[in-house]
C-alpha cells in the first residue's frame, strides 16, 4: 500500500470499536474513534484480495477500504441483502449444540434471511462492503489466516463481531458470527439459541 502512496503519512494506531480482542476494553466501549494501546495478539493491518474482480481489501485498523483501479472507497456494512452466508466446512467442535448446517433449514432463519453457503475469507469481507448481511461460521479461528484478514476488515467498518454465542471473538466456544449491524446479529443469536435449546 505504501508504495502506491510514498507521498502519505503513516496512518494512526488501532482504534477502539467496542469489541474486546485480546486485550482490555478501551476507556470508552463502544465509542469508535478513541485510541489504545494495541495488545500483541490485535491485528493492525490486514488485507484480502478478490483477483478475479480486481479488488482488494484492506485495513489500517482504524478504517477498512477496497481498492478498485487504484482508488480506495470505505467500506460500509448495510444488512439490506438479508444474504448470510454459512460456512459448512469443518470442523464442528460445538456440535451438536451447534451445527451451521442447520441454519439452512431453520424457519426463523428463512422467514428473515437468504442463504449463500461459501468458504472464503472474503465472504468475512463482504459483510465489511455491505454485499452480505452477515457470516457464521463454527470452528476456531484463533489465529487462523482463513479468518484474521476479514475479521479486522469487520471490525474495522463497524460490524458486529462475536462468537457463535454472542462472546468476544476467541473466546467461550469460539465460532463466528459477523453482521452489518446490531439488530441483525441480534436476530442471528436468537436463531442459534433456540436450534441450541433443542439439541441439548
Amino acid at each position: 500500500m505504501r508504495t502506491d502512496r510514498p507521498g502519505e503519512r503513516a496512518a494512526p494506531g488501532p482504534r477502539c470499536d467496542g469489541q474486546v480482542r485480546d486485550g482490555p476494553r478501551c476507556d470508552s466501549p463502544g465509542r469508535r474513534g478513541t485510541p489504545r494501546v494495541p495488545h500483541p495478539r490485535t491485528v493492525t493491518a490486514a488485507a484480502c484480495a478478490d483477483p478475479f474482480a480486481g479488488e482488494a481489501f484492506w485495513t489500517d485498523g482504524a478504517h477498512a477500504y477496497v481498492r478498485r483501479d487504484a482508488r480506495d472507497e470505505l467500506l460500509t456494512p448495510s444488512a439490506g441483502s438479508r444474504l448470510v452466508d454459512v460456512n459448512l466446512d469443518p470442523p464442528f467442535p460445538n456440535a451438536p449444540a451447534f451445527r451451521a448446517a442447520g441454519l439452512l433449514g431453520d424457519p426463523g432463519f428463512a422467514e428473515r434471511f437468504r442463504p449463500r453457503v461459501v468458504s472464503t475469507t472474503l465472504a468475512v469481507a463482504w459483510v465489511a462492503a455491505g454485499r452480505r448481511a452477515a457470516y457464521v461460521t463454527d470452528g476456531h479461528l484463533r489465529d487462523s489466516v482463513h479468518f484474521a484478514s476479514g475479521i479486522a476488515l469487520c471490525q474495522a467498518a463497524g460490524c458486529v463481531v462475536t462468537g457463535i454465542y454472542g462472546e468476544p471473538p476467541h473466546t467461550g466456544a469460539g465460532g463466528l458470527v459477523v453482521a452489518a449491524d446490531r439488530e441483525t446479529h441480534d436476530a442471528l443469536l436468537e436463531v442459534i439459541a433456540i436450534g441450541r435449546s433443542t439439541r441439548t
